[in-house]
């Protein structure tokens, strides 16, 4: 809880905090010969004054709660990505999200990851191997139109129907897309 409830309104990740990455250990990620290695803890940006963050390259895990109750509008991800945990982005007003087409490794996002926020559609990364049924707890039982580009059949831990979203195999449509998408 180090900057916990500190009134941060920006924040400045380094860039490429990267390790070697052996491919015994790391079969899903091939041809990657080196993995992302910033974590960032539970609890760590919580209560904060944050507006919009574009997490870098090289972040790989962002814990529970670790920007919940901030002012954040929107987050980008990186390619590196692999787990976004419990409640991480919650309560929030969040109305975009832009992740990669595809990440290192498979993505995970667990229950309440977005819940309390903003968003009506998101694009999640084609190799999305876990997305909780609760990820976007709502009270507005809004649901979100979770968009996966891959004819694939997505990972088993994928609830494809929920009270609060639904997930559509094809891409996502330009006007429900995230500036900068596409680029």
């Amino acid at each position: 809880k180090a900057f916990y409830k500190k009134e941060i309104e920006t924040l400045t990740i380094p860039d490429n905090v990267k390790a070697p990455c052996e491919p015994s250990t790391w079969q899903e990620g091939k041809g990657v010969t080196e993995r992302g290695d910033f974590f960032i803890g539970a609890n760590a940006f919580l209560g904060n004054k944050l507006t919009t963050l574009d997490l870098p390259e090289g972040v790989i895990y962002v814990g529970g709660n670790a920007f919940s109750q901030n002012k954040l509008t929107s987050v980008k991800f990186p390619k590196t990505v692999m787990q976004v945990c419990n409640q991480a982005f919650r309560s929030n007003e969040i109305v975009s999200l832009d992740f990669p087409d595809k990440t290192d490794y498979p993505f995970q996002v667990d229950a309440f990851a977005f819940g309390k926020n903003k968003i009506t559609a998101v694009r999640f990364p084609k190799n999305t191997e876990k997305l909780d049924k609760n990820t976007f707890v709502n009270s507005d039982k809004v649901v979100v139109n979770v968009y996966i580009d891959t004819e694939d059949k997505l990972g088993g831990n994928v609830t494809l129907s929920s009270t609060y979203h639904k997930v559509i195999q094809k891409a996502i449509p330009a006007e429900q897309a995230p500036w900068g998408t596409n680029d």
